[in-house]
């Protein structure tokens, strides 16, 4: 009975080590044949981010974050989060001026074990971005009505 038990634990370990193996060569496949040096879906996560920084840049220089400090601090750290995950997909792309296979290889092992950390911090990204959506919403509505035109409260 023990020795089925032990049969089916090894069996289960060799499904999931060849699972990860067939995951593993199509990253490197994907990365090889890329025309950028990067993952699709990783391309286009960093696209959002960058934009997002960049938005959020914007409103820290705008004229709300004088009348509102909150916001300010919130635009802060959405800022701040998008550059830490744009930072961290771009570790993930290949360098032109090195081996692409060999570095194929080792972002895609990367890029698995990155995986959670990159959806934790997009997850606290949109988080936050609620939050500054909610604020500016706030704002437009109660604060700054004029912008708006005449509002039936």
């Amino acid at each position: 009975m023990l020795e089925a038990l032990v049969a089916l634990s090894l069996v289960g370990n060799i499904v999931q080590f060849v699972d990860f193996g067939i995951k593993a060569g199509k990253t490197v496949r994907e990365l090889c044949r890329s025309t950028d040096g990067s993952i699709q879906r990783l391309s286009e996560i960093e696209k959002e981010a960058f934009d997002q920084a960049e938005l959020f840049k914007t409103i820290l220089k705008g004229s709300l974050k004088d009348r509102d400090p909150k916001l300010l601090k919130l635009a802060a750290t959405c800022s701040s989060i998008s550059d830490e995950l744009v930072a961290l997909l771009r570790s993930l792309q290949l360098d032109p001026q090195k081996n692409r296979l060999v570095q194929a290889i080792s972002k895609s092992f990367k890029s698995h074990v990155a995986t959670s950390r990159i959806k934790e911090i997009e997850l606290g990204l949109l988080k936050i971005r609620d939050d500054v959506c909610t604020r500016l919403q706030v704002l437009l509505r109660y604060i700054f009505p004029f912008l708006l035109g005449k509002i039936d409260v």
